[in-house]
């Protein structure tokens, strides 16, 4: 029974059937899954894969959202206590065949995260696999540089990113790159 402010959570394996009549039936989560996310060329379903990768990176898979859809003032916290906003981008898109001239980074306000990740999936046609890591390129600032640039932005394009001094890295060192960027 749920209470107050508690939240019941229902956490589902993939390899978990659905029931009917008090029996499992062929279908499983992973089906539903498959089904209801068959295309991470989305700007919201690849936005809802670059939050789990940050978050993997980090160690903390558990702390992702359930809810991509809940607000709240930024999407990861780190074990070391600094907020970060995760932002994605990607030359292949779902409703355009033809590739961007150029990438642009959403930058969402109120700034109360202490540092960005900007992720960029690579890939430059459908049938490569966003779940490949080396398709990605991850991009780390800090929110005051980004500030100190122009604080009324809600976009930022990959070349004015790297004019800032941004840390780039790959999978491996979004760690390191937010300890870098938090340490200037």
């Amino acid at each position: 029974m749920v209470t107050g402010n508690e939240v019941a959570e229902m956490q589902y394996a993939e390899a978990e059937h659905f029931l009917a009549n008090g029996e499992e039936i062929e279908i499983t989560m992973n089906d539903f899954l498959r089904w209801s996310y068959p295309n991470f060329l989305t700007s919201e379903r690849r936005n809802a894969l670059s939050l789990f990768v940050v978050a993997s990176s980090l160690g903390l898979p558990e702390d992702c959202p359930s809810d991509t859809m809940v607000w709240k003032p930024y999407d990861i916290l780190t074990g070391d206590g600094y907020r970060l906003q995760v932002s994605s981008a990607s030359y292949l898109q779902s409703m355009d065949e033809e590739h961007p001239d150029f990438i642009s980074f959403e930058v969402l306000k109120p700034w109360d995260a202490d540092a960005f990740i900007f992720c960029l999936y690579k890939g430059l046609a459908a049938s490569q696999n966003p779940l490949n890591l080396d398709l990605w390129d991850f991009f780390v600032v800090s929110s005051k540089s980004l500030m100190q640039d122009n604080d009324n932005r809600k976009s930022i394009t990959l070349p004015r990113l790297q004019e800032l001094g941004v840390w780039q890295c790959d999978y491996f060192g979004i760690s390191d790159g937010i300890q870098k960027v938090m340490d200037v």
